[in-house]
């Protein structure tokens, strides 16, 4: 038996080999030839995903390669106004992300307000490129609701207190969801900055020890921007979280629909509709958890906060409703247990 190792092959060909031995008696051919292909180089592929965190001139672009080929590609997005195929030249703006293999993103700045933006990928190897299909996006108005800052925290006491820091825009409303697990708690009061805040009424949910609630504070009862106290007060509470949501741009008034729900034990998965009544709104929630679990909100929903108070689970998102009308929340438990919901939207002015 004998080897022999070839080097400096073409990629993608088709190679014919026999072998011959010779000694001082004559020589031989093998009786057949054989044959082998080298591998061929692969061009990578390329895909783009939505865009996230969009405001009035600013979004974040998503994509992934989904294959890298032959070695890992470089990468690049495009984007503008106007969708320029796959020339690259005719596009407004390119951002490179370097090389990548998987799962990639790159924010964007200086937008204008309320356009339409189009973006696609583009990756590049040592065999080829790939163009991705085009993804659009709409800037939102200096009228439409903007998140200011999100905030969270936990204890075992009757007492939670944790620090939010505000932004200073306009017609701003700060609203907290609060989940406790202890049976007959009752919540005193929310505050921040000492002044009191509303529970929006209809949002209090209670499941045997298991509860959930919205407060909200609008723009006249807040301080200039700055980092604030919140101070949820309980009565016996214990195991208590909550989470915080600043919000402008928002209608001065109480939340336009407020609702909840609650399930028992043994359930995983827990949904509401909620019929928002103006084009624009927010929505925000909380969902608790009578164990320690994991959360997930549904999949037009932005999860906020994430949090394991003792032997519980307080979780909030906010979802944009573009068109007015009824929509559905949900949350998915990674354990059963019991499971309350509450939800309350907010009109933009």
């Amino acid at each position: 038996t004998f080897i022999d190792k070839l080097n400096s092959l073409s990629h993608g060909a088709m190679y014919y080999f026999r072998a011959y031995a010779e000694n001082s008696g004559g020589g031989d051919w093998a009786d057949s030839t054989a044959s082998f292909a080298t591998e061929a180089l692969i061009a990578p592929t390329v895909i783009v995903s939505s865009a996230t965190d969009i405001t009035v001139s600013t979004a974040t672009l998503h994509g992934e390669v989904t294959d890298i080929g032959a070695d890992y590609p470089l990468v690049t997005f495009y984007y503008g106004d106007d969708d320029a195929g796959e020339v690259a030249g005719s596009w407004d703006h390119s951002v490179s992300v370097g090389m990548k293999s998987l799962i990639f993103s790159t924010d964007i700045v200086g937008l204008a307000e309320e356009t339409t933006y189009y973006y696609r990928t583009f990756a590049e190897n040592s065999a080829g490129s790939d163009w991705s299909d085009v993804a659009g996006f709409v800037t939102a108005s200096s009228t439409d609701i903007a998140l200011d800052a999100v905030s969270s925290d936990k204890n075992n006491d009757v007492t939670l207190t944790w620090s939010h820091t505000l932004g200073g825009g306009t017609n701003r409303v700060v609203v907290v969801g609060v989940g406790i697990e202890e049976g007959g708690v009752v919540i005193s009061s929310v505050t921040f900055d000492g002044e009191l805040m509303t529970l929006a009424p209809g949002s209090l949910q209670v499941e045997g020890n298991n509860i959930t609630a919205i407060y909200y504070i609008l723009d006249a009862d807040l301080p200039s921007a700055g980092s604030y106290d919140i101070v949820v007060t309980t009565d016996i509470g214990d195991s208590i979280g909550a989470g915080a949501v600043s919000l402008e741009n928002v209608k001065q008034a109480p939340p336009e629909a407020v609702t909840g729900t609650t399930l028992g034990r043994g359930n995983t998965y827990i949904e509401k509709d909620i019929t928002t009544l103006t084009d624009g709104a927010w929505i925000v929630d909380v969902a608790g958890s009578g164990t320690g679990t994991s959360f997930t909100p549904g999949g037009s929903q932005d999860g906020r906060f994430h949090i394991n108070p003792s032997s519980s689970t307080v979780a909030g998102s906010t979802r944009h409703v573009q068109t007015a009308g009824t929509v559905t929340n949900s949350w998915t438990a990674g354990n059963d247990h019991r499971i309350c919901l509450s939800m309350a939207a907010f009109a933009p002015i």
